[in-house]
């Protein structure tokens, strides 16, 4: 799957795949760039469906790890599906 110049619901322009790694449920994450404004504003990251599982992304992949620990530090069931949900209740 080419993750190239797509549309990102709820996101402005269109983004490109930079990085991408598996994860321990089987999905597949990709570390997304802006087509227009590339390093000059933060990234997201999505799922293997183009689902926003979390933005404002600086550290790459490392941001979705922390993101991820700290809810699973806080007892709230947590996997790559649903931590965007988790993540935006909890801003």
């Amino acid at each position: 799957m080419t993750m190239q110049g797509i549309k990102i619901n709820g996101l402005n322009g269109k983004w490109s795949a930079i990085s991408n790694r598996s994860t321990s449920d089987g999905h597949t994450l990709f570390l997304m760039e802006h087509d227009q404004y590339g390093e000059d504003t933060a990234c997201v990251i999505i799922d293997e469906n183009a689902e926003l599982l979390l933005e404002d992304v600086v550290n790459g992949f490392s941001d979705y790890a922390y993101a991820l620990e700290l809810h699973k530090n806080t007892n709230k069931k947590t996997n790559s599906q649903n931590l965007i949900r988790c993540v935006m209740l909890d801003r």
